[in-house]
């Protein structure tokens, strides 16, 4: 497929190109803040006293459109043959024509706007990262504010169609998208480990209560809500069968498996309080072959890996 006229990212850092090759470098970031601002308002005119307002609010009116007009001077020969996407309608306005140019944010508004899971797809994969990241003018942090909002909600509808069709990896992955640019949306932990405890991964469940805990501890010296922490008793109480499937074999049940009875120490006080560090290991050992501890001397590892060991003893045959 060949290139756009003209294409601007605005997702992530902005970004512009001319028929597959970068915008020229002008003499200041305020061109870019300009493509970027008419790229905002595509297909419409937008004034010019406006956008000279917008990106010289400081500066007397006279000597902020006096800077527009510099600004466009230099950035007219930068654009090149896609100059003829920057029109100007009428002498007091400027538009930026989207026939010949693809703008990532045009894409993702008409996306949500749409709703459909395709739709909604496309709309999260346009998203490669905050709105003019880097930019901190004003007008961009609010625009950047809505489209985050638009960019969780459709990962949010995402994760709960999959959660409903019985697509649990799925949802976890949107869950996880949705954690890593708001990490305080208690909602989404809450959700995924829900969705983890479909997928039966109770380790992983473990680790994600953990880390909202000390995100919202370390954050805003808060603690998970009451309902969080009911979900999180839930899910870790209906994972306890399946730890209970690898109980310590019988000498007799040894004798029928060939395997030799359990040799473990015997502690002679139970271990109090360390469930979610036993289950994080056990899932470790699931998944990998070495599961290394560490810590000073005293702080109990010698005794959680010993209930780590009570606990897997049939699930390894030597």
């Amino acid at each position: 497929m060949n290139a756009p006229l003209l294409e601007i990212q605005l997702f992530g850092p902005f970004a512009a190109t001319i028929r597959g090759e970068p915008l020229p470098r002008l003499r200041s970031r305020k061109g870019h803040w300009l493509l970027a601002l008419l790229a905002l308002r595509a297909d419409r005119d937008v004034p010019r006293v406006l956008l000279a307002e917008t990106l010289w609010p400081d500066s007397e009116p006279s000597q902020a459109r006096y800077n527009l007009r510099q600004c466009l001077t230099n950035l007219r020969p930068a654009l090149g043959a896609a100059d003829i996407c920057l029109r100007a309608p009428a002498p007091q306005t400027l538009r930026l024509d989207g026939t010949n140019a693809r703008i990532d944010l045009s894409l993702f508004d008409a996306a949500l706007a749409d709703g459909s899971p395709g739709a909604l797809e496309r709309a999260v994969a346009l998203h490669r990262g905050p709105l003019l990241e880097g930019c901190d003018e004003e007008w961009a942090v609010s625009e950047r504010a809505a489209r985050e909002q638009g960019f969780l909600g459709a990962l949010s509808q995402l994760a709960a169609s999959a959660a409903a069709q019985n697509r649990p990896d799925e949802a976890v992955r949107h869950l996880r998208r949705i954690i890593a640019a708001d990490p305080f949306r208690e909602a989404a932990y809450a959700a995924l480990m829900q969705a983890l405890a479909d997928c039966g991964d109770g380790a992983a469940i473990v680790h994600v209560y953990r880390d909202l805990r000390q995100t919202l501890h370390r954050e805003l010296n808060a603690r998970p809500a009451p309902e969080t922490e009911t979900l999180y008793r839930r899910l870790r109480e209906q994972e306890k069968p399946s730890s209970r499937s690898f109980p310590p074999p019988s000498p007799a049940a040894a004798r029928e498996t060939g395997l030799p009875p359990r040799r473990l120490p015997v502690p002679l006080t139970a271990l109090i309080g360390r469930e979610e560090e036993v289950a994080s290991v056990a899932g470790g050992l699931q998944s990998g072959r070495l599961v290394t501890l560490t810590g000073a001397g005293g702080v109990g590892k010698t005794r959680l890996s010993l209930a780590v060991g009570a606990t897997l003893t049939t699930a390894f045959a030597d």
